[in-house]
C-alpha cells in the first residue's frame, strides 16, 4: 500500500460519517485500499461500504 494512502486517507478513518461519504464515491481499487486500512485499524466496516450499489437497502 502506498504511503499516499496513509498520508491522505488516514483522516477519513477518524470519522465514520466522512468515511461513509468517501466510500460512496471511491473507485473499486481505492475502496479496497480504504477498507483494508479500516480493517487494519479495527474500524467496523459497514456492509454498504463493500458495495455502494446496495445503498437503497439501507
Amino acid at each position: 500500500m502506498d504511503t499516499a494512502y496513509f498520508t491522505f486517507l488516514e483522516f477519513f478513518l477518524e470519522s465514520r460519517e466522512v468515511l461513509d461519504r468517501v466510500l460512496r464515491f471511491a473507485w473499486p481499487k481505492t475502496r479496497a485500499e480504504i477498507l483494508s486500512m479500516a480493517r487494519g485499524w479495527n474500524v467496523p466496516v459497514d456492509p454498504f461500504w463493500e458495495d455502494p450499489a446496495r445503498e437503497a437497502e439501507r
